[in-house]
């Protein structure tokens, strides 16, 4: 299931997310795609955010070599 951003961190998480999509580090996507990952946001001491990505189920559907 997604998670849930609280609201008093969504200010800061589009202006972080903002600041990726302008430095080109993210790209916007209109249409859908086949693999979405969920972000997780943790809030540093310093008050800026972490976003991580929970990769589980991509990581399942990569093919190995054994």
């Amino acid at each position: 299931p997604p998670r849930r951003v609280p609201l008093a961190l969504q200010p800061k998480l589009k202006q972080k997310l903002d600041s990726l999509l302008k430095n080109g580090i993210i790209e916007k996507k209109d249409e859908s795609t086949y693999w979405v990952n969920n972000l997780l946001i943790v809030k540093k001491k310093d008050g800026s955010l972490r976003l991580c990505l929970d990769s589980r189920n991509l990581n399942k559907a990569i093919k190995r070599e054994h």
